[in-house]
């Protein structure tokens, strides 16, 4: 059982030893979530210096190249320094030296905060504007982008792995091409400007984990897998 078609497909393309691995043994069931299970409240950002007016986009991810942040700290220089846009990435982002050099050579590094593993993860993005997810590789389907989606929070992702599968371009948040900092910053921007771009965008991400990802689906679906190889158990 696979968590996303992208994640199947790959299954399906690999060989061992010259044997193709049988396409009809791999299903993809998505992550089955429930709208009932995110409701913390937004967190005080205060503790950030971010005043009501500010834009927040955060991120959440593990301290790897292909999860995408230095893409993230690359596209504030695209983004003016008088729109307000404050940047949270969680995460052991802050032993990534490399990427710290990144932040200290960004035009507004002073609003790139780095506030390490935070057991409120999810209250931090419910009181952000967008959240980004922006992968260069490897990401069957992305938890972090779902847990923020039922929130109303528009995802920024990639093409890459099942994000497309997660976000529906332009309809329930936007899908770029990996490893294009600008492409990402013009998004940012488009948020910022158009409050009811977000909104809808938003409103539409919390309607897909409803609709295409939910719990009693892959309840459903599982069930399904597990009475259809029961069944053929019996024959043998």
């Amino acid at each position: 059982m696979c968590v996303s078609q992208a994640v199947r497909n790959h299954l399906n393309a690999m060989q061992w030893m010259g044997i193709k691995f049988n396409p009809g043994r791999a299903v993809a069931i998505y992550k089955g979530h429930d709208l009932e299970w995110y409701q913390d409240k937004p967190a005080d950002l205060t503790e950030f210096e971010i005043s009501k007016d500010d834009f927040v986009v955060t991120f959440a991810g593990r301290n790897r190249p292909h999860k995408g942040a230095h893409v993230i700290v690359e596209s504030t220089r695209w983004i003016p320094p008088e729109i307000p846009v404050h940047f949270i990435l969680m995460g052991k982002i802050a032993e990534n030296r490399k990427l710290l050099r990144q932040i200290a050579d960004s035009p507004i590094s002073a609003r790139i905060h780095l506030p390490d593993f935070r057991n409120d993860a999810p209250a931090v993005i419910a009181a952000g504007d967008a959240f980004l997810m922006p992968a260069t590789k490897r990401e069957g389907l992305s938890r972090a982008v779902i847990e923020a989606m039922p929130y109303g929070i528009p995802p920024i992702v990639t093409n890459v792995g099942g994000l497309p599968e997660l976000v529906k371009d332009r309809e329930s948040g936007y899908v770029i091409a990996t490893n294009d900092p600008k492409a990402l910053a013009q998004r940012i921007i488009e948020l910022y400007k158009h409050p009811e771009t977000k909104k809808r965008l938003g409103e539409n991400a919390r309607r897909r984990i409803d609709t295409h990802f939910n719990i009693n689906t892959t309840v459903e679906k599982t069930r399904q897998v597990f009475e259809e190889l029961m069944a053929e158990a019996g024959k043998k």
